[in-house]
């Protein structure tokens, strides 16, 4: 008994050790990261790429213990280890679900353990689970009082609050995340990352809570003693959130000053650069309105000015500008007219003032209904009006502007009436605080409400009155109703694609546009085999250059594409004479989530050739939708890049198998996305009229609600990344056809291009009559189709990255909680959830390895075909007897029997009568 608790000792002493080794591993690695992320130092690397050697490091560091991780037996020491690789799935910005698994697993060894709590709601947070990271939060905090735990639990309640629709129940979860941030100071004053989380709540119960100045000045108060902190004056984050209040709080020059100090801590920090570029902007706009007196003819000028001097004042205290002093100016009124108006930026009204002195001025009126505007000539009267003279100087520009500040609307007069008092509604600014836009809000009331039915039957509704009248005469024709995938998916006849080659120009192909947004796509079927050849003839027609496959070839057992081009594995191009079109295959690149291949579509008539971008590969289940947005954002983002929008070139051409849900969805997210990037009233974007007007051009767009329900999910996640999409909208470029494989493609051109009785293969039905094929491939060709397909759709089921994927928006998609509080708000929506690097190696290294054997069967196959058709051969050099009596044998055959017949009839009678003589 004695030896087996000395046995047990030793190997938990063992096991202790090797945790504790892991664990010295894993804090090396943060402050690998620390210093690779060090503020004032220039880096060489991206952030994207820094965190790249950051996770190879880590990988290293895994193998070594992958094989002891399963022999820890004490539980002590298996929740230890637990907790420290989780926390190594936690270090980087974006959601990492083993991260959850592994800590969930220590929280269960050890309950109590508030870093573990605390580790694990960051993990929940990361992924938009903000209910579960406020449970891990809220057990910690109960267990001991920490500042980290109090600094999460007061962002995570504001990501909560957010989402509350009840205006009293979200002010009371405001207020409740500024005593937890509070909490976290008094536990110590000199630390700055609390009083920065203190710092953004004041900001926060400013916009949603309260409206007064005294909440800002507090928060700029919490900011100053943030700064005090070497470790949060580092911050860039804190920098940036600090310039946007101020920028808010017109506090032009120190905004221009946080934003450069962001960007001296952090170059990459584009929000920081966009928002100075802006305000520089606005300020030179500004700026030259004043004094050009609003832009506007200097006789139109001086009638405004007329009119405002003959129209009678409701005020007896009118002053005009030079006798306003800076500051409150109690028991007086200013009154001006109207010459210039910017419309609503945020929430704040914005136009240009001119007195009876002709002196203009800004005006800024907060706290208004998006939908109110001015209009020139308006005359607006301001009682006790806030005034002051901005001089800002950056660099080699000055700027002096007069400005009046109006915090409340409800004193103005507007052309001798009340200015109209419309519902509140909350700010909507850039600030790494809030950001909720009026469809994110609308997502969340139908969320709520458990609408998303009665909306989608709604939508029906509406749609058979509005199409009532619309007609597919032309798909219905006998001629061409064997073209058609589904019997219900008919194209009408004013948008359909004509084909203009051969005598039937149907193909089941719409166009669908949505002006405003400068958009226009044509939504397809997948490609039958018998409309494999009218596809390409279409896109040589259309001149697209880029087509999106949003289905795999087969799903669920059934066929729901043709595989329509060459994918090199089969065979490295496809002709199709009927329409004179020849497709090759020139590259392909695999992406984490999909793949991207280029072709050369040539035009055997004029020796043309093209380049085609095709996207296919994309893991979306028929009628229903991804579970995340991000990996679709990203493919939009992608497909946005490599020019499909180019205006030099034809529609954008996208498929599913129907084209008409997921491609369907693809087209609405990508329209609201652009209206949304390009509109100066943001809130008269609608994404249900936009369905509404898209339904109308091609029947059925849309088909299940989860495909509404993720339209919805897509659109609120790619506001936040709003500009990194439509900054990588790029022209399209040529590609340069150079196969890699040239030199091997050279000695199987004919087993590439012909099957075993000598014609080209694939061989679709001709143009000229539109009927299906009666010839079938042989037996051993058919076999030999059907496992390329299926290896086909495994490739497309088990698809998954590569270790030199580039993945673009996976910095500015993720969001993660961490010991500082410069990424205290996340979206509100899981964004983007990528896979482990490890376990995507693995999957990819299995689906080679399934794909090397199934291309071995292959190989065998059409070695056992060639060995018999080498066979047959060799049997036709030697003749056996029924070939002799069959086939061009036959004839000297004959003629020699007959003459041995004749020859020994004649010696039988020679012999006779020589013996009948004798």
């Amino acid at each position: 008994m004695t030896d087996l608790v000395d046995e047990v000792q030793l190997r938990t002493a063992e096991e202790a050790k090797t945790v504790s080794a892991f664990k010295t591993d894993i804090e090396n690695l943060y402050q690998y990261r620390d210093e690779l992320f060090k503020p004032n130092s220039k880096p060489v690397e991206s952030a994207k790429n820094r965190y790249k050697l950051i996770r190879t490091r880590l990988d290293q560091i895994l193998s070594n213990y992958n094989e002891i991780e399963e022999q820890i037996r004490d539980p002590c020491q298996r929740a230890l280890f637990s907790y420290w690789k989780g926390r190594a799935f936690n270090l980087f910005p974006e959601y990492d679900k083993r991260a959850t698994d592994y800590l969930s697993k220590a929280a269960l060894l050890q309950p109590s353990n508030v870093l573990t709590l605390n580790e694990l709601g960051e993990s929940y947070a990361k992924n938009g689970e903000f209910e579960m990271a406020a449970n891990c939060f809220k057990n910690a905090n109960s267990k001991e009082k920490n500042r980290l735990v109090l600094r999460n639990l007061s962002i995570v309640t504001r990501q909560l609050a957010s989402k509350v629709t009840d205006r009293t129940e979200r002010n009371r979860m405001i207020e409740e995340s500024i005593q937890y941030a509070k909490q976290a100071v008094e536990l110590n004053v000199q630390d700055g990352a609390s009083w920065y989380t203190l710092a953004n709540s004041y900001v926060c119960f400013y916009f949603m809570v309260e409206n007064h100045p005294k909440n800002l000045k507090q928060a700029f108060s919490a900011y100053n003693l943030a700064l005090k902190d070497p470790a949060s004056e580092n911050d860039g984050d804190l920098h940036y959130s600090r310039g946007v209040a101020l920028q808010y709080h017109e506090d032009y020059a120190e905004a221009l000053a946080s934003y450069e100090r962001s960007l001296e801590l952090d170059s990459e920090n584009e929000d920081a650069r966009n928002n100075q570029d802006q305000l520089l902007s606005y300020l030179r706009t500004i700026t030259d309105l004043i004094a050009c007196k609003g832009r506007i003819k200097p006789k139109k000028f001086k009638t405004l000015v007329s009119v405002l001097n003959e129209t009678p004042s409701l005020n007896n205290n009118i002053v005009p500008l030079e006798f306003l002093h800076p500051g409150d100016n109690e028991n007086v009124t200013y009154r001006g007219t109207v010459v210039a108006s910017l419309g609503v930026q945020d929430v704040k009204l914005m136009f240009i003032l001119a007195d009876t002195e002709e002196r203009c001025v800004l005006v800024t009126v907060y706290y208004i209904d998006i939908s109110t505007s001015v209009s020139l000539g308006d005359i607006i009267e301001i009682p006790k009006p806030v005034y002051r003279l901005m001089n800002i100087e950056w660099r080699k520009e000055k700027f002096s502007i007069p400005s009046l500040r109006v915090d409340s609307p409800k004193n103005l007069k507007i052309n001798g009436k009340d200015w109209p008092m419309n519902t509140y509604a909350p700010p909507a600014i850039s600030l790494k605080i809030l950001k909720m836009s009026h469809i994110e809000q609308e997502f969340f009331k139908i969320e709520n409400e458990h609408a998303w039915n009665t909306i989608f039957h709604k939508l029906a509704k509406d749609h058979l009155t509005r199409t009532s009248d619309k007609k597919s005469d032309i798909a219905l024709l006998n001629i061409n109703r064997g073209l058609n995938r589904f019997r219900d998916v008919l194209p009408y006849d004013d948008t359909r694609v004509p084909l203009t080659r051969g005598s039937n120009d149907y193909i089941n192909a719409s166009y669908v546009e949505v002006p405003a947004a400068h958009r226009k796509y044509i939504l397809t079927q997948g490609p039958l085999q018998a409309t494999s050849s009218h596809f390409w003839q279409m896109i040589w027609e259309q001149n697209s250059r880029v087509i999106v496959m949003l289905t795999r070839l087969i799903e669920k057992g059934c066929t729901k594409c043709w595989l329509y081009y060459p994918d090199y594995q089969t065979e490295s191009e496809i002709t199709f004479d009927d329409v004179d079109l020849k497709v090759t295959f020139v590259s392909d690149r695999q992406y984490r989530y999909y793949t991207q291949r280029k072709f050369e579509l040539i035009n055997l008539l004029t020796g043309e050739s093209r380049s085609i971008i095709h996207w296919s590969d994309f893991d979306w289940p028929d009628h229903g939708a991804p579970n995340n947005p991000g990996p679709f954002l990203q493919l939009l983002s992608d497909v946005r890049h490599c020019g499909a929008f180019d205006p030099r070139y034809g529609p954008l051409v996208l498929h599913c198998s129907a084209g008409i849900g997921r491609s369907g969805t693809f087209v609405l997210v990508d329209s609201i996305l652009k209206l949304l990037a390009h509109t100066d009233k943001p809130d008269d974007v609608s994404l249900i009229d936009v369905l509404a007007h898209i339904r109308t051009q091609r029947h059925g767009l849309i088909q299940t609600v989860e495909q509404l329900r993720f339209s919805y999910l897509a659109t609120v996640a790619g506001l936040k990344i709003l500009n990194e999409i439509e900054e990588n909208e790029g022209p399209f470029i040529e590609c340069d056809f150079n196969l890699s494989s040239d030199s091997e493609n050279d000695d199987n051109d004919d087993a590439g291009e012909k099957n075993f009785n000598g014609k080209k293969y694939p061989k679709v039905c001709g143009r000229q009559d539109n009927v299906m094929p009666n010839g079938r491939l042989s037996e051993p060709l058919e076999d030999i189709n059907c496992e390329l397909i299926k290896r086909v759709d495994s490739d497309l089921s088990s698809c998954q990255t590569s270790p030199n994927t580039t993945h673009r928006l996976q910095s500015l998609l993720g969001s993660r909680l961490s010991s500082e509080d410069s990424k205290d708000y996340s979206p509100t929506t899981a964004i983007l959830t990528p896979h482990d690097v490890e376990t995507s190696l693995r999957l990819r290294q299995e689906r080679l390895t399934r794909n090397e054997a199934i291309e071995k069967k292959v190989n065998e196959m059409k070695t056992k075909l060639h060995q018999q058709s080498s066979s047959m051969l060799i049997t036709n050099n030697e003749p056996s007897l029924f070939r002799i009596v069959t086939t061009h044998y036959r004839r000297p055959l004959f003629i020699g029997i007959l003459t041995l017949f004749t020859g020994s009839l004649m010696l039988y009678k020679y012999v006779s009568s020589n013996d009948h003589n004798h």
